[in-house]
Parts: C-alpha cells; structure tokens; sequence
C-alpha cells in the first residue's frame, strides 16, 4: 500500500513539475515574442506582436485589414496540448481561431532571435525578430 501511494505521489509531483515548467516556458516567451518578426521564406511578410495581446500583419510595410489577438496556450480551442506543446492561438473578434504549435524562440550564434512555428496545415515557418 505504501509503494502505491509513493508512487502515486511521484506522478502528481512529476506532473507538476512538468506543468510549472511548461508555465515558466510560455512566460518567457509572452516577453519574448513581443515586436517585429520577418518570415525567412518571404521577406515582404511581417507581423508584429504588441504587449496587449494583438498580431499584425504587414505586406510590403503596409498593415493588413485584419488585426489578431493571440495568445500563447497550453489548450487551444479546446484542444489540449500533446505532451508539451505549446499553442499559438490567433483569433478575430468574428471567433476565426487558428491553433498553430509555437516550437520556441531561438538565439543563434550571431545573437538573432528566430521563432518557430508549424502551422495547423504542418507548414514549418521560421520568423527573424526585426
């Protein structure tokens, strides 16, 4: 009975750490994730993430009609996350939501900032912060 309960125990800690480590990961890149990216493939394509949680869109320098909220999440639309994925939920006032997964924000050799993300389509898409 006592080996049961210890191990019982185990998992719910292991959980938890796991779930607080997961939080302390999307607080990091709620800072992060903050400003200008250009997409690596297409250069002419920008969005912008602002400290009140909305997203830009710029082609050619010119701000897109429609502006996003996003949030970084754990459960997207009622979707839960598998293992430790991370969502980037984007959403219009209309309820358009698109749940892509956020692989993270990267410093390179050079001290360029890269965010990575693979679209609900599978696409991956690779951002530089401007």
């Amino acid at each position: 009975m006592k080996k049961t309960i210890l191990i019982l125990v185990s998992i719910a800690v292991f959980h938890n750490c796991e779930a607080q480590s997961l939080s302390s990961q999307i607080s990091t890149y709620n800072a992060e994730i903050i400003g200008s990216w250009v997409s690596d493939d297409d250069s002419t394509y920008k969005i912008e993430f602002t400290g009140s949680g909305f997203q830009k869109e710029y082609i050619n320098n010119q701000v897109q009609q429609e502006v996003y909220h996003f949030e970084l999440t754990t459960d997207c639309s009622g979707s839960a996350s598998r293992g430790n994925d991370i969502y980037l939920e984007r959403y219009t006032d209309s309820s358009d939501i698109t749940c892509d997964i956020f692989n993270g924000i990267y410093t390179d050799s050079n001290g360029v900032k890269i965010m990575s993300i693979r679209t609900e389509r599978g696409k991956l898409e690779t951002y530089t912060k401007q």
